[in-house]
């Protein structure tokens, strides 16, 4: 990692990925196996500065907001723990004397998931990976798109249903196309009759 200047200016690093704010459970149960204590703290430390907009903080100082007294030994830990959150992606140093955080801080990867101990691995299994919720987005837009299409053909929404449960949809799933379907088209209808 490039040098860092003794004060730096803290901001966020915003991503359009779903995941947690720094400063949730779901973040210290998770990611503190992975990344370790002095790190998630600075990690929310960070996050805190970082709320309102840029913030300046220097280096000993944060250490020593962290417990990291020593000014040697508070520095290095202080850099070793931000080198820490840059290895894991949840920090990037963009100038020597910028700092961003990540937000929000992302699910797991399937390495990170199997990295974790057996107990936590069942609780991360509750919250799907961004891989996982990408996929689910594309195949509701799709069965939007289908339900759509099906019912602009002249199929019923009886046909359009069964057919679409048949491709593995669920009931639930096509209920609400089919419903949202409905409700553009009363619009539609009520706009072209003003």
């Amino acid at each position: 990692m490039a040098q860092l200047d003794p004060a730096l200016t803290i901001d966020r690093w915003h991503t359009h990925e779903p995941g947690w704010s720094p400063r949730s459970d779901e973040v210290e149960l998770l990611w503190l196996p992975l990344i370790g204590p002095t790190a998630l703290a600075l990690l929310r430390r960070l996050d805190a500065l970082s709320e309102h907009g840029p913030a300046l903080v220097r280096l000993d100082d944060l250490g020593a907001s962290l417990g990291l007294r020593s000014h040697d030994t508070g520095l290095r830990s202080i850099v070793r723990a931000i080198e820490r959150l840059a290895t894991f992606e949840l920090a990037r140093v963009v100038e020597r004397n910028r700092l961003e955080i990540r937000s929000p801080v992302p699910h797991l990867s399937a390495r990170q998931r199997r990295a974790l101990p057996a107990s936590l691995r069942l609780v991360d299994a509750w919250h799907p990976s961004a891989s996982e919720v990408a996929n689910a987005q594309r195949r509701e837009a799709r069965l939007r798109q289908l339900t759509a299409t099906l019912l602009g053909l002249g199929a019923s929404e009886a046909e359009v249903s069964a057919r679409l449960v048949r491709q593995g949809y669920t009931v639930e799933a096509v209920t609400r196309a089919v419903n949202e379907q409905r409700r553009r088209a009363s619009v539609r209808t009520a706009s072209a009759s003003r």
